[in-house]
């Protein structure tokens, strides 16, 4: 649940940054773009109706961008005559008045470079043009004030294309109110949409009417400006999106790999510990089976020559106590099996004082020590309180403390010592065989089988020590055996 809010957060920070750069791109960069492919684009149209012009003398093959305002003026090197031309109309223009045709004249010569310059359409020429042109303004009003007639003769041309460049053509009537009313008029051209408003409205003393007319660009326009812009915009996203995929894979990702790769681990170690307990199991169950045939045979061979009378076996008071000894090695052999595994699945670690429970685990095997006439010197003070199972300590120390009291000869002694965290345990007067060191915690393995001891001791304290956080080694020391707990959690 945690992961999914966290996921749904850097989604809707992605989205919010996406969002973000859209919409800064669409208010500051595309309209500079849409700019820039404007000017572009009426520059490349005036090059283009102009050389359309220049080559055919008409605009009926020419693609303008605004049909109703192109224009093209023709002045002839010779004559009195200069032509117009547009896409809608096409007129020539005679001059009549002796100082306009004289001033025609000089621009006629100037453009042939008959008067003195150095280079064409230079900026001193360019100079002398607009001087002749002033004039030709000065002669023109002072015409007009002179004479009611215009000072030139105007004709206009046919044009074949005039008719069919339009269509669609609309007429639209909104009623604003009882004494408003706006007519929409519209048509269309190969390149833009025209459309003019009419606003008629009665006022009390008149009849007012407004004029708008306005060009609506065709949607092609923009989309270039769009299409060019793609790329660029593709790959900010696309880095947006790698870094981003970068911050989410470490906010996400990573800690998600090593949450798994924790997860794998600890599962595999469990697996590792389920499958040697597993194994511990079997060879534990085989082991044991394999024990309890030996005092099963023997107790059904007493019991079969008891019950068929055979010879000393008359002698039922001698033998059914030997029966019973059989039938109770086995029973402590079961119920050592049943409470091993039950023990484990019912740890509590809590904090002891480690000294008192050793006094009271010793106490229980006194009166066996006194039947060997062993000497136990006993000094546990040092070691602190530990933190661990006392049940599983409680059964630990009485297995060590029996093989050690099972396993010391007569008469010899037990020595228990301890420092911070640390309890020893030597019993005098045994070793144990080189042979079986390397197997002193396998089940069922003795080193002096006149105890009568089944070889569990060392095997059930080894199983719970890890449990119960103690370490436990045993070795030859001399003429002794030392065995040495330390508690891994002190306090």
């Amino acid at each position: 649940m945690k992961l999914g809010r966290k996921n749904l957060s850097y989604s809707l920070l992605l989205a919010g940054i996406l969002l973000l750069f859209l919409t800064c791109y669409f208010i500051y960069m595309l309209p500079s773009l849409y700019v820039d492919y404007l000017t572009d684009e009426n520059l490349r149209s005036i090059r283009q109706q102009h050389q359309t012009y220049v080559e055919t003398g008409s605009y009926e093959t020419a693609q303008v961008r605004n049909p109703t305002a192109c224009l093209s003026v023709r002045i002839p090197d010779q004559g009195d005559t200069i032509y117009l031309t547009g896409k809608a109309f096409s007129a020539q223009i005679t001059l009549t008045d002796a100082r306009l045709r004289e001033q025609l004249s000089n621009c006629q010569r100037l453009l042939s470079g008959e008067l003195p310059t150095d280079i064409s359409l230079s900026e001193d020429k360019l100079s002398d043009m607009d001087q002749i042109l002033s004039q030709w303004k000065d002669i023109f009003q002072s015409s007009l004030q002179d004479q009611s007639a215009l000072p030139v003769d105007i004709e206009l041309l046919p044009n074949s294309t005039a008719e069919i460049e339009y269509a669609n053509e609309k007429l639209n009537y909104h009623f604003i109110s009882d004494q408003l009313i706006i007519i929409e008029t519209g048509v269309e051209d190969a390149n833009n949409s025209y459309t003019t408003y009419f606003a008629l409205e009665k006022t009390a003393d008149a009849l007012v009417v407004s004029l708008l007319p306005v060009i609506t660009p065709d949607i092609n326009e923009i989309r270039p400006v769009v299409l060019q812009s793609l790329p660029a915009l593709a790959a900010v996203v696309l880095l947006l999106v790698l870094l981003f995929s970068q911050f989410y894979s470490k906010g996400i990702i990573n800690p998600m790999e090593i949450e798994i790769a924790k997860s794998y681990r600890q599962l595999e170690e469990k697996n590792q510990a389920l499958s040697e307990e597993n194994k511990r199991q079997e060879i534990f169950l085989r082991s044991s089976s394999h024990q309890l045939k030996t005092p099963i045979s023997a107790a059904l061979l007493l019991v079969e020559g008891m019950i068929s009378r055979v010879g000393k076996y008359q002698d039922t008071a001698i033998y059914l106590p030997k029966v019973k000894s059989q039938l109770l090695s086995m029973r402590k052999m079961v119920e050592d099996i049943l409470y091993q595994n039950r023990l484990k699945d019912q740890v509590l670690l809590q904090e002891i004082e480690i000294a008192l429970l050793l006094r009271q685990r010793l106490l229980l095997c006194q009166v066996t020590a006194e039947e060997k006439n062993l000497s136990v010197h006993c000094e546990p003070e040092h070691c602190g309180k530990v933190l661990t199972d006392e049940r599983m300590a409680s059964l630990i120390f009485d297995n060590l403390l029996s093989n050690a009291i099972d396993y010391t000869p007569c008469g010899e002694k037990i020595e228990i010592n301890s420092s911070p965290g640390t309890i020893t345990i030597r019993n005098y007067g045994v070793r144990i065989p080189e042979e079986l060191l390397p197997h002193i915690f396998d089940p069922f393995v003795s080193g002096n089988h006149g105890t009568g001891g089944h070889g569990l001791g060392l095997y059930i304290a080894s199983s719970y020590a890890p449990t119960a956080k103690i370490s436990l080694a045993v070795c030859n020391d001399g003429n002794s055996v030392l065995t040495r707990l330390t508690f891994l959690e002190k306090r």
